[in-house]
């Protein structure tokens, strides 16, 4: 039997007047790659920040490994195994991409919120204890110099495996555009998520940068045994890496099914595609 790992049941985002998600459902098994694709403003990031904590459902559900997570902060959605990447870089460009890797596991630092709340919904989760990591931090003591030493490792693991261990010391702005998307990956995969939130992966890229990325986000789903759900306007890289794709206009669900299904939809072909065909 297939696990949902994501469930969207019915949400409706508002601002104002102005309905940008509108009684939206959804559904990700665990171990797929989901597309989530539409015309500008369709609502298609309003979703992602409504999955991230960044904006709370005026109506609606929305469920992790089957724990209501709706309206919960974005520090702790985030500790609990949801990652996200941003459609505009957010890199720390004054700071190495060690570094940069490094900054996200603060997690690792800060979860007892989140084991709290985890061990709540379900008492299998280890109960929290309190770690004074800020003391530590602030005297330099042994175990917070061996918790850095292991985050620097486990930071460059993470480069190595991306392709950019050569980087590791460089300033984050000064590595290529498509580097530097690479980077920001590296630093989502350092929270140790189940679930990976790409936001326009491909954006701004070149074909060869894209052909590149979309042969790394097949990688890194298999080795870090990822979900995967990503937003895209760059179609021939959705239709060649994503197993379903539900489709979004003006904030309603227009279609859903294999990319097949979804390029032949003639609902789809009039809001978005058009007559081209991506292989």
């Amino acid at each position: 039997m297939n696990e949902n790992i994501l469930k969207i049941d019915n949400i409706t985002v508002k601002f104002g007047g102005l309905i940008a998600v509108d009684s939206f459902s959804m559904y990700i098994n665990k171990g797929e790659l989901i597309g989530l694709i539409g015309p500008n403003g369709a609502g298609k990031t309003t979703v992602f920040n409504a999955i991230t904590g960044i904006y709370k459902p005026q109506s609606g559900k929305i469920f992790f490994k089957g724990i209501d997570i709706t309206g919960q902060s974005p520090q702790l959605i985030n500790q609990i195994g949801i990652a996200r990447t941003f459609q505009n870089i957010r890199l720390f460009s004054d700071m190495s991409v060690m570094e940069n890797v490094m900054v996200g596991q603060h997690s690792y630092f800060t979860n007892g919120k989140a084991l709290k709340f985890l061990h709540k919904h379900d008492p299998s989760f280890p109960k929290p204890s309190w770690r004074p990591w800020l003391v530590g931090a602030i005297l330099k003591t042994p175990s917070y110099l061996k918790a850095e030493k292991t985050m620097k490792e486990k930071a460059f693991e993470l480069l190595k495996k991306m392709g950019l261990q050569k980087y590791a010391d460089f300033k984050a702005s000064a590595l290529p555009y498509g580097q530097q998307r690479k980077v920001e990956i590296a630093r989502a995969l350092a929270t140790n998520p189940s679930l990976l939130i790409l936001d326009e992966p491909a954006a701004g890229m070149n074909p060869h940068e894209s052909e590149e990325l979309l042969e790394t986000v097949k990688k890194i789903m298999k080795e870090f045994s990822l979900t995967i759900l990503l937003i895209e306007h760059d179609m021939k890289f959705v239709m060649n890496l994503c197993e379903r794709i539900y489709v979004l206009d003006y904030g309603k669900l227009i279609s859903h099914g294999s990319p097949y299904e979804v390029q032949n939809d003639k609902k789809v072909i009039e809001a978005y595609l058009g007559d081209e065909v991506y292989a």
